[in-house]
């Protein structure tokens, strides 16, 4: 049982506190503000400082809407207390459950409201939920807050990294753009989501021929025109020099996997590692092979104002893979892999020749 809970199962037998005695505590919570990383024993010490602030908060946040259930900052409180859920503990099915029982009362316009934009929160960051799970959640949410920027975030992030096909995320888009066009933090990303949907079912003509600010490792092809007539896959991760995430490597081990089913003959991947600094290349080129990077991989040197990513695919984000079948038609994309290998295998298996049977 949570701490949360435990307080809950034990608040009929403790006297009732007035509301500002428990907000007090509330707003005096604290949570670190960084981590050094240097150690593993440093980490688990930040991750649980962290986890103690936020189960705090949650304990408090309940005791208040045990007690003193019309009071102005209720609504705030619980948002808080299920944000935590979804953010610190990735348990979509506590905010789920709660947001459930409170939708069930009736409650005030406020609380609705935090209980969309924190479902639809918790539809994106829970690890644990299916693709159905997550895009009910917010087609939920958006019905009961249509104007909630939350829930416009977690369309953008459904159609980004979690939808597998094509129509799907054109559909979340257009969800996106009808619900949120107008809201200026969406502008940017919404526009690359429309372009990336966009090109979808149509050729997507890349060059990587090269300059002088350019480099490439095992011979990238100048152009995909070079791999025509099989597919290929195109990443673009973030690298910098002596940093590769958590992220990036979790991406690495699904490619692994993918490799054991489809070898490199038979579905090519340029890896595009964009490059801000021209001293970074020759240790970068290392950090690549031992990290395992796949070649052909081709280094971009960029600036912040125009990048290989910008010029060529109008896209800002890096971590994009893109998939393009043996005509260089663009048949599937995503920034996350996991999300992109259905596409994949259907198109390696579409792509096959038949085997003749025997008269």
């Amino acid at each position: 049982m949570r701490l949360a809970e435990l307080l809950l199962a034990c608040l009929p037998s403790m006297p009732e506190r007035e509301a500002a005695v428990i907000l007090a505590e509330f707003d005096a919570v604290s949570y670190p503000s960084m981590s050094d990383g240097s150690t593993p024993k440093a980490l688990a010490a930040f991750e649980s400082a962290i986890l103690s602030a936020a189960e705090r908060q949650q304990a408090l946040a309940l005791e208040l809407s045990h007690d003193h259930r019309d009071h102005p900052r209720l609504a705030e409180v619980l948002r808080l207390r299920w944000t935590l859920f979804s953010t610190v503990q990735r348990d979509g099915d506590t905010v789920v459950r709660e947001t459930d029982e409170w939708l069930a009362q009736s409650p005030e316009p406020a609380v609705v409201a935090a209980a969309a934009a924190t479902r639809a929160l918790a539809a994106i960051r829970d690890p644990d939920f299916l693709l159905e799970q997550r895009v009910a959640l917010v087609r939920a949410a958006l019905q009961s807050a249509p104007s909630e920027p939350l829930v416009g975030d977690a369309l953008m992030e459904l159609a980004r990294d979690h939808a597998t096909e094509p129509a799907q995320q054109r559909e979340l888009a257009t969800l996106a753009r009808h619900h949120f066009g107008d809201q200026t933090h969406l502008a940017r990303d919404l526009a690359e989501l429309e372009r990336l949907v966009a090109s979808v079912g149509r050729p997507l003509a890349l060059s990587f021929a090269g300059d002088a600010a350019d480099a490439s490792i095992a011979a990238a092809p100048r152009g995909l025109a070079e791999w025509r007539g099989r597919p290929c896959l195109v990443h673009a991760p973030f690298v910098a020099s002596g940093w590769i995430g958590p992220e990036e490597s979790a991406e690495r081990t699904l490619f692994a996997s993918l490799r054991e089913r489809h070898p490199a003959p038979a579905l090519p991947c340029l890896t595009v590692v964009t490059l801000y600094d021209d001293t970074a290349a020759a240790p970068l080129f290392a950090e690549l092979a031992e990290r395992g990077f796949e070649p052909p991989t081709w280094l971009a040197r960029a600036t912040f104002e125009r990048s290989w990513l910008r010029d060529q695919v109008g896209i800002d984000r890096p971590g994009l893979w893109l998939l393009l079948d043996r005509d260089g038609v663009l048949r599937g994309w995503s920034f996350r892999l996991a999300a992109l290998q259905p596409a994949i295998d259907a198109l390696l298996a579409a792509q096959k020749p038949k085997k003749r049977r025997a008269i």
